[in-house]
């Protein structure tokens, strides 16, 4: 073991005692230099000076890091017991009191991937809130505020249903006779079967033409009707073949037909509709032939037709309405057409007056 030195400061000047291992106890160690006269002398006891003198002594210095870490541990740990005091604090605090700014922070502490999850999600529904209210809005400007009224066709086109539907028909004790009337017609084929006949007939309407059934020994078709077999044969030629066979235009007997329990409105309104349905034959076919029109015929029509149409259907029975609207409607296609000049009215009218022929016929 190296000698051991006591430094002594002494009125500021410093005096160095050795220290020997051969020294004897008790005895004094001699001074490294001279005393001076006139200074105090210090003697030091040999068991003070001699330290460590029997056995040595290391001294080990913890490493740098482990310093460090001890200070972190010990700075978390004073952290830590300042929040625990802090809430140990609030815990007196009512309920609605403000939290602290540590506790604030702790619980709003999220990762950065949440905080990123979470902003998505946040722009997401605000965007859809955004885009809802403007879908919403947009929804009310295109809404009209006023519906907008429903278009009837008037009485005149033949088209109105009929107003006493679902209730029970007026009954009543008048009659009337529709007497036979001699006509032509265009025969557009002869079938032994009635579902044949339907087929051929719905053909011709589809291509824009007249057809109607009409059975006695067997199921006829017609598609046109006029007062003469010539004009049926020229209608004819200007028409395109549908069934089997070529159209036959020849004359047909319109037999007579009777109703009895009618109301008086009844009996008025055929009696008007008798003279306008043989005046629309004519004046139809006549015009879906070629010829031009006949003025002062088409005004005796409308009078007739204007008496008609101002009966009120809840005041015919069933029957009899379905025949007001045909003659109706029939002489609204032939006024069109006197204006427009489309066959296509004509053919509309033919199909009208074809179907009245149907109900006087069956």
């Amino acid at each position: 073991m190296k000698e051991q030195e006591v430094k002594i400061n002494i009125n500021g000047k410093k005096r160095v005692v050795e220290e020997k291992k051969n020294m004897k106890k008790n005895d004094a160690p001699p001074l490294q230099n001279e005393i001076d006269e006139g200074r105090p002398i210090i003697i030091v006891d040999e068991t003070a000076a001699a330290i460590e003198k029997e056995e040595e002594f290391d001294w080990v210095l913890p490493d740098k890091e482990v310093i460090e870490k001890k200070e972190e541990k010990e700075q978390k740990n004073t952290s830590t017991s300042y929040i625990e005091d802090l809430r140990a604090l609030n815990q007196g605090k009512p309920k609605g009191g403000k939290p602290s700014k540590s506790s604030w922070k702790k619980k709003s502490s999220f990762s950065p991937s949440k905080q990123w999850i979470i902003s998505i999600m946040l722009a997401i529904g605000v965007g859809l809130g955004f885009g809802s209210i403007i879908l919403y809005a947009m929804n009310i400007a295109s809404t009209p505020t006023e519906p907008s009224a429903p278009v009837f066709n008037p009485i005149p086109d033949g088209e109105k249903t009929n107003d006493n539907e679902g209730g029970d028909p007026p009954a009543g004790t008048g009659q009337y006779t529709f007497p036979a009337l001699p006509v032509a017609v265009l025969q557009g084929g002869v079938f032994s079967s009635k579902d044949g006949a339907n087929e051929v007939a719905r053909t011709y309407e589809q291509k824009g033409m007249a057809g109607v059934t009409i059975e006695d020994d067997n199921v006829r078709v017609y598609v046109a009707i006029g007062d003469s077999v010539g004009v049926m044969k020229a209608i004819g030629d200007s028409m395109e073949q549908i069934g089997t066979e070529k159209e036959y235009a020849k004359d047909f007997l319109i037999p007579e037909k009777s109703w009895t329990g009618l109301t008086e409105q009844d009996v008025t309104m055929m009696e008007e509709a008798q003279p306008l349905f043989a005046e629309l034959v004519t004046l139809s076919s006549k015009l879906l032939s070629g010829s031009s029109v006949d003025e002062q015929a088409l005004a005796a029509s409308r009078a007739r037709a204007e008496k008609i149409a101002s009966v009120s259907n809840e005041s015919l029975s069933e029957s009899m309405v379905k025949i007001k609207e045909d003659i109706v409607g029939a002489f609204t296609n032939v006024q069109t057409f006197a204006s427009s000049q489309s066959k296509e009215e004509l053919w509309k009218a033919q199909q009208k007056l074809l179907n009245i022929t149907s109900i006087l016929t069956n």
